[in-house]
């Protein structure tokens, strides 16, 4: 390609305001994701009642806190099933792995 037809930004570098401006005029379907939560959606929900009952009545406080607190001793169980069930399967699937070793070794000699 010669020098006539070569783009005059080639081996250029942008500004930063004017590379959000290209941004922006060509690729406005290209957007940076949002953080996740690794909660679930009724965490979510407690975590911005919690945040909002400022002007709720004790008792109501007090019920919203009972209702976090029980879910959250059942996530702790889920995790906990979840933690023991992974390690278990990795036991096996190691002690399978060394069996498999084992007979493929028995079998060369």
């Amino acid at each position: 390609m010669g020098d006539k037809m070569k783009p005059l930004w080639i081996g250029k570098s942008l500004s930063w305001c004017l590379f959000h401006q290209v941004w922006a005029d060509f690729c406005q379907n290209v957007v940076i994701q949002l953080l996740r939560s690794d909660l679930c959606a009724l965490c979510q929900q407690n975590q911005m009642t919690v945040a909002k009952m400022r002007n709720l009545p004790e008792d109501r406080k007090l019920e919203l806190i009972k209702n976090c607190q029980d879910h959250l001793v059942l996530v702790q169980e889920e995790c906990q099933h979840y933690t023991t069930t992974i390690e278990v399967c990795r036991l096996r699937i190691g002690h399978a792995s060394h069996l498999f070793i084992c007979r493929q070794n028995a079998h060369k000699l």
